[in-house]
């Protein structure tokens, strides 16, 4: 079984930065703030560990907030 994204403040944090780098490439920048998400996660290689604790949500609701 693959180990779940870890939980801690560090991976919501850098999950937010990647994202914000991401959508700053992005010369259209029309995704939603939840595919910049999933484009860090894949990005760090982490889109296929399990989210047990809803990391990726965090990272989406500080980027809409």
């Amino acid at each position: 079984m693959d180990r779940p994204l870890a939980k801690s403040l560090h991976t919501v944090t850098v999950l937010v930065n990647v994202a914000r780098v991401m959508r700053n490439a992005d010369k259209i920048g029309g995704q939603s703030w939840a595919a910049y998400v999933y484009e860090a996660l894949v990005a760090l290689n982490l889109q296929d560990k399990p989210d047990s604790y809803g990391l990726a949500n965090q990272a989406i609701k500080q980027l809409e907030g």
